[in-house]
C-alpha cells in the first residue's frame, strides 16, 4: 500500500471515528437484530463467561450490547463483523458507522 493510500485510510477512518461518536449518543438497537447472552456465546461459539469479558473489554454499549434489565441484549450483525474483522479495526469501525447509518432514527 502506498503513503497516500494509507493516509487516505487514515483520514477515512478518523472521520468515521468522529461520526460514530456523534451517533453513538443515540444508543438505539433495531428489536431483530437483538440477541440474549445465551444466543450470543452460541453465535460466536465461545462461554458465556467469555461474552462478559468481551463486553467489558472489547465492546461498546449501544453499539454491540445494550442494557436491558439486570442484564443485556446484543447486537447479532455487530458482534458477527467484530468477529470477523478482530484483527482490522478499521473495517470494523466502517461495519459499525453504516450500521448506524442504517438504525438513526428518521428526521421528520
Amino acid at each position: 500500500m502506498q503513503a497516500l493510500e494509507r493516509d487516505q485510510l487514515a483520514a477515512a477512518v478518523e472521520k468515521l471515528t468522529v461520526v460514530l461518536e456523534q451517533l453513538l449518543t443515540q444508543n438505539q438497537a433495531p428489536a431483530q437484530n437483538e440477541i440474549t447472552l445465551q444466543q450470543a456465546a452460541q453465535l460466536l461459539g465461545v462461554h458465556q463467561q467469555t461474552i462478559h469479558t468481551y463486553r467489558r473489554s472489547f465492546w461498546t454499549a449501544g453499539v454491540h450490547y445494550f442494557p436491558q434489565g439486570k442484564g443485556h441484549l446484543y447486537n447479532r450483525e455487530l458482534l458477527l463483523d467484530w468477529q470477523r474483522n478482530r484483527q482490522d479495526e478499521a473495517q470494523h469501525k466502517l461495519a459499525i458507522a453504516a450500521w448506524i447509518q442504517r438504525n438513526q432514527p428518521k428526521k421528520r
